[in-house]
């Protein structure tokens, strides 16, 4: 699938992640990692904005997406959330950022729509 069709369908799927984000389903597991961020962070494939409510309020995060209907969504959530937070509409891959710019780089569901992730995991 090319990156415009995968940005079409996050498009249209928009309101659905909202639901989700406000129904709270996966809150156990968001909560426990995302308590863990510090600092500037680095938020890939933000989406509707579903892990705003579980950062700490002195983190400011760098929000990427590259469905605009998804970075909508996630700026009514950070309204919510108290966050500070930045948003940029763009693929991640197309991106680049200086060295050490981001104390936490946060990915949750994302992985799945770019063909390369281009890191390693640390646990």
């Amino acid at each position: 699938m090319n990156n415009e069709k995968l940005i079409q369908k996050f498009d249209k799927q928009a309101k659905v992640y909202e639901m989700r984000r406000r129904k709270q389903s996966e809150k156990k597991w968001r909560e426990k990692l995302i308590r863990s961020a510090r600092g500037t962070v680095l938020e890939v494939g933000v989406g509707a904005g579903a892990n705003f409510q579980f950062y700490s309020q002195d983190v400011e995060v760098t929000a990427v997406d590259f469905s605009k209907e998804m970075l909508s969504k996630a700026e009514e959530a950070v309204v919510e959330s108290g966050v500070r937070a930045k948003f940029i509409h763009s693929d991640i891959e197309s991106l680049s950022f200086p060295d050490d710019a981001f104390d936490t780089v946060v990915s949750t569901l994302t992985l799945c729509g770019y063909q390369d992730q281009g890191i390693d995991v640390i646990q």
